[in-house]
């Protein structure tokens, strides 16, 4: 049985999947992180000039990052829950009429699984959250070119979860529709996000 063979087996009889980002990956993370920050402490202490020591200060502090971050997430891994109604991802839930698609977006090798938002979506989101929250959200918006909410990974077979996480919203979500439930509202427009081969596009 395949990756989503899997989850669509647990959907049915669970009524959810849980989607938990590797342990492992992370660790690797963790482990390819090191060397650029010994190279940078290094160049830092040692420098031959003023570039040098601006390099060695940045890569120290950029990935430094990583020695804080990776062990927390290897400690509690990031996860998320997949139902017939949506996504549930930290304190919010997000219906599948919320969503006009489900992508992908690589950050310094790291890939981000990203839910596409509606409009009327992006607007209840941020209209709940705090102003630093906005903040960040916007950021966010204008370096994927859409209102969305990116989840950081990384997940196992994650071209084959961005696929199945877009059939599962165009299934569940057509018949959300058809019931006429709330959050069937799609404006905010086709974004303009190219998942890599294998994954899924927005409508």
């Amino acid at each position: 049985m395949n990756a989503v063979e899997k989850w669509d087996q647990e959907l049915l009889h669970d009524g959810e999947v849980r989607i938990v980002a590797s342990r492992w990956r992370t660790a690797g993370h963790l482990a390819l992180t090191l060397p650029f920050v010994a190279g940078g402490v290094w160049m830092w202490s040692d420098p031959d000039g003023v570039v040098e020591l601006l390099l060695g200060a940045l890569g120290t502090v950029f990935f430094g990052l990583g020695l804080v971050l990776f062990p927390w997430r290897i400690v509690r891994p990031v996860s998320f829950v997949v139902t017939p109604a949506g996504v549930r991802y930290r304190s919010r839930e997000y219906a599948w009429n919320d969503l006009v698609g489900v992508s992908s977006y690589s950050v310094a090798s790291t890939d981000l699984l990203l839910l596409l938002l509606t409009g009327v979506a992006a607007e209840r989101v941020a209209s709940s959250s705090s102003p630093l929250k906005r903040t960040l959200m916007r950021r966010n918006e204008a370096m994927i070119g859409g209102p969305n909410v990116s989840i950081p990974g990384p997940f196992r077979h994650h071209a084959e979860l961005v696929g199945w996480l877009e059939a599962t919203r165009r299934r569940h979500g057509s018949r959300s529709s058809r019931r006429g439930q709330p959050g069937s509202d799609t404006s905010g427009g086709t974004l303009a996000v190219m998942p890599p081969d294998g994954g899924a596009r927005p409508d």
